[in-house]
């Protein structure tokens, strides 16, 4: 649900961190060890208008003096599939929320490495709506909005999955994924190269409740402000939302980018961490940047609850902002996280406080100690972000039915911007204590944000 930076654009970092271009936006099924993918049809048959879409797309590349993509067998099944959930569970986004084939709260390269492909550049542009049926009004929309542009023009991607697929009674109907990449695979072949068919790539089956087709407008979200992120999504509503909380008809955004995930190493620096990880990327790109760092045993220990110094150190972090940089106030902020006892927590308790990430209890206490609930996560890393987050709409809503009063705008922008998503389609499970894997995501997208904004130092 998140469409991040430009293309091109580098997060200018030290000699530890990594240099390379992000591509644009928006962002493991443990079934049970590994999930293979099978094509959930001939998905190297492209139909029709998936084959108008990629055709468009490399004319396009073309006139701008970049290859045209070859389209992969691979990064194809990984789109259907993902086009196949958002029609058959009723979401919109990059996230996956609910799945046949991956696991809840998997990223497009997530989806991708389990598909088969390899870590290299990737990216993705989804949409979805009955005003986009064919690859001429796909292509005619991304190519209007900067963060999709971005994408389709990266010179960083060699091949392209495309899907498009039809779920009857479904919110949207038609749901469009294109996964890119920068790695020409074994299944890539030249556009031309193999036979189209006139039906869609993906066809589902209805779902048990039905819901009339909506008709979406024509247009999408406005670019933000150059001090803001570019995500123009939010998740569709489903067909067992309550009325009050579905999004008036017409009003739902129909495209979104993601940006791609920098290359991770193929030896995972910790033991409990596999390359097969929900989070592994996330783990390891934080782990390289300093933010997030293991313990001495060599573990990483990616279920462990995270407490709120230890968020206050990964936030301030996340900024950019080393040790060295730091200078602590004379006096203590909190009562219970005083002077003098060593650089954690103290020096990044105040200035988590001092920038506003973090705010204290009514007694002037912090509970430093205490583990974080998903709900003062929303909280914690919306503050940290800023004016860097992309604001929602008003008539955004994201479907999740739990979120208590005092976080719920948090988790509205939080949602919108691809930094959280719920534990399941309707849920967000607010006071659940937030995992070491769980944050190393969220902060990962995080980070991705404010260097696209130009704020990571």
């Amino acid at each position: 649900m998140v469409a991040v930076g430009r293309v091109g654009r580098v997060l200018r970092c030290s000699s530890r961190r990594w240099r390379a271009s992000i591509v644009l936006p928006l962002l493991l099924v443990l079934v049970f060890v590994v999930v293979l993918c099978v094509p959930v049809t001939a998905a190297a048959s492209l139909s029709t208008e998936e084959l108008d879409l990629v055709t468009q797309v490399n004319a396009y590349r073309e006139a701008n003096n970049l290859a045209p993509l070859l389209v992969s067998v691979t990064l194809s099944d990984s789109a259907a599939r993902h086009s196949s959930d958002m029609g058959r569970y009723g979401f919109f986004g990059h996230t996956t929320q609910q799945s046949d084939y991956f696991p809840i709260g998997s990223a497009p390269w997530d989806r991708m490495r389990l598909c088969g492909y390899p870590q290299a550049a990737m990216g993705e542009n989804i949409a979805a709506g009955a005003a986009l049926s064919t690859g001429s009004a796909v292509f005619e929309r991304w190519r209007a909005s900067p963060t999709h542009d971005d994408i389709m023009l990266s010179p960083s991607f060699k091949v392209v999955g495309v899907s498009r697929g039809y779920v009857a009674g479904s919110p949207y109907g038609y749901y469009w994924t294109a996964d890119f990449g920068g790695y020409v695979d074994a299944t890539a072949y030249p556009p031309g190269g193999m036979s189209t068919t006139s039906s869609t790539s993906t066809t589902v089956a209805a779902p048990s409740t039905t819901t009339t087709m909506r008709s979406l407008t024509t247009t999408t979200t406005a670019r933000p402000p150059a001090s803001t992120t570019t995500t123009t999504a939010q998740s569709a509503a489903t067909t067992t939302l309550p009325p009050a909380v579905s999004p008036a008809p017409g009003t739902t955004p129909t495209t979104i980018s993601w940006v791609s995930q920098p290359p991770v190493p193929t030896v995972s620096p910790f033991s409990d961490v596999p390359t097969t990880h929900l989070f592994y990327g996330s783990i390891c790109t934080l782990h390289a940047e300093g933010v997030m760092t293991g313990f001495g045993d060599g573990l990483f220990r990616p279920d462990d609850f995270v407490r709120r110094a230890q968020m206050a150190k990964i936030l301030v972090l996340a900024q950019g902002s080393s040790l060295r940089e730091l200078e602590p106030p004379s006096r203590a902020t909190f009562s219970d996280v005083p002077p003098g006892g060593g650089d954690y927590p103290f020096i990044f308790v105040e200035q988590a406080a001092e920038w506003g990430i973090v705010e204290g209890r009514p007694d002037g206490s912090f509970a430093p100690y205490e583990h974080v609930t998903r709900a003062q996560l929303a909280l914690m890393v919306v503050r940290a972000g800023g004016s860097h987050l992309a604001a929602p709409p008003t008539d955004y809503h994201h479907g999740l039915l739990d979120v208590p009063p005092f976080a719920a705008e948090a988790v509205r922008i939080a949602t919108y911007n691809g930094l959280l998503s719920g534990t399941t389609v309707h849920a967000f499970d607010p006071y659940s204590f937030a995992t070491r894997g769980q944050v190393a995501k969220v902060v990962w997208a995080l980070v991705v944000i404010l260097g696209m904004s130009g704020a990571w130092n």
